[in-house]
């Protein structure tokens, strides 16, 4: 039997796919690891008579500046000599620095045929990032088939991630007919290996009976695990679980400790529905204060109903407590610490915050700084935003050499529209404005590492 869903909560929501992209970090596969104690001197002298594990753990010291002085292009070199020996995780990582442009000028189209032919010979990262690829449509055409067949290559070598993604495939019917069955399998296999998506989603399937009988008990288990790894959507869904009395007794003070700690990592289902404990008074004291906040706070987030609720409270409220509810809403803001600690996310939707007046003071001039900030770590939306402003002159100087800039690289992290809007302005400019524009592209490199 379905349980009922309480009105003043949130119903649960799909399966939510939290796709996970694998960075170069030394693995159990990479085999230069066997060189990974010897020095720079002796790495070096290795990599001169031509040995390519030796040249891979070479590149690696110099990326990464462990004994040497960090050079990326120093890095590449190496990378470069051992790939074309036909050494995997050179190749590979030569592809992964070739797409991210880390010492080398940025190239899809290279840097596919780098990953590829790592892929090719069985290393497990690179068949990972190469599904990726396919999947998101990140430097060659979105296709699920190729997805599929790439995360079931690194799947059945026991890739976590990739077991994950496969299972998240199969639910969605993505490059491949919809199982749910087959879908519980490999993401089960993930949950098993202590993935907190994978473990989530579990818990989300044995909610719904999507692919295993329903199972509310099994389904907080697996929330559990998922919650008790810091991921926000497991600790909303594991306290609406002990909020309605799914399976497990009915807990209003568990609820309302699993639902907090999602509310205050920025979940606005979790902040609306702590708004609403606060308000009924279940779990905790009656606080108009505190529901007036959180209600707000989900409404910043992008719940739409939340401004109704709490435009709903506010008239039951003296003008002095909303005085003071608006003063705690200004103190607890996430976003903006999430943004200062370099969140690339959360530096986005603050300038965004900043550009429509949605919870603060409209202020174009914050904006573009808070977009400046995520745009420089590769966030194509922050690009396209700050090149907009550029163009239009809001909030900073206007500058096409620098729109021009942004625009055309929010096309080269996969945003369409930007690719159009470019060209557009192109029109408008010099042939000496557009040289010195294509220059500031060639010259820029992202402060963040890449999306591998």
């Amino acid at each position: 039997m379905k349980s009922k869903k309480n009105s003043s909560s949130i119903a649960f929501g799909s399966l939510v796919i939290i796709l996970i992209s694998v960075c170069c970090s030394t693995t159990s596969q990479e085999v230069s690891l066997d060189y990974s104690k010897k020095s720079p001197k002796e790495l070096l002298k290795l990599s001169a008579e031509g040995v390519p594990k030796a040249q891979t753990a070479l590149g690696t010291l110099y990326y990464h500046g462990r004994g040497v002085s960090q050079d990326f292009k120093e890095a590449v070199k190496w990378y470069r000599v051992a790939a074309e020996r036909g050494h995997a995780e050179a190749q590979y990582k030569l592809g992964v620095r070739t797409f991210n442009g880390r010492g080398v000028l940025q190239d899809f189209e290279e840097a596919k045929k780098w990953i590829q032919l790592a892929a090719n010979q069985g290393f497990v990262q690179a068949q990972f990032s190469l599904a990726l690829m396919y999947h998101h449509g990140r430097g060659v055409s979105q296709d699920f088939k190729e997805a599929v067949k790439w995360y079931r290559m690194a799947a059945d070598q026991k890739l976590t991630e990739a077991q994950f993604n496969l299972g998240s495939m199969y639910y969605h019917g993505l490059g491949i007919q919809q199982d749910y069955k087959r879908a519980i399998q490999w993401i089960r296999f993930a949950a098993e290996e202590g993935l907190a998506a994978a473990q989530f989603n579990l818990g989300l399937m044995y909610y719904k009976g999507h692919g295993v009988l329903q199972n509310f008990k099994e389904a907080a288990s697996w929330y559990k695990a998922a919650a008790d790894q810091d991921l926000k959507e497991a600790q909303f869904n594991l306290g609406l679980i002990y909020y309605q009395g799914s399976g497990i007794p009915k807990d209003y003070k568990k609820a309302y400790q699993w639902i907090q700690f999602a509310a205050e990592k920025g979940l606005a289902e979790a902040q609306f529905n702590l708004a609403t404990m606060y308000r009924e008074g279940h779990g905790i004291s009656k606080n108009y204060l505190e529901a007036y906040k959180w209600f707000h706070l989900a409404s910043v987030y992008g719940l739409k109903q939340a401004e109704v609720t709490r435009n709903l409270l506010e008239k039951k409220m003296t003008a002095s407590q909303v005085k003071e509810a608006e003063l705690l809403v200004r103190r607890w803001d996430p976003i903006l610490k999430l943004a200062e600690k370099g969140d690339k996310d959360a530096q986005f939707k603050l300038g965004l915050r900043y550009e429509l007046g949605k919870g603060v003071l409209k202020d174009n001039q914050e904006a573009a700084k808070w977009y400046q900030r995520a745009a420089e770590k590769g966030l194509a939306e922050a690009q396209f935003n700050l090149a907009t402003m550029y163009r239009e002159g809001h909030g900073i100087g206007k500058n096409y050499l620098e729109a021009y800039k942004w625009f055309h690289l929010a096309s080269v992290y996969g945003l369409k529209q930007a690719e159009v809007t470019r060209n557009l302005l192109e029109k408008k400019m010099t042939a000496s404005q557009l040289r010195e524009a294509q220059l500031l592209v060639k010259a820029w490199k992202p402060k963040e590492k890449g999306w591998f």
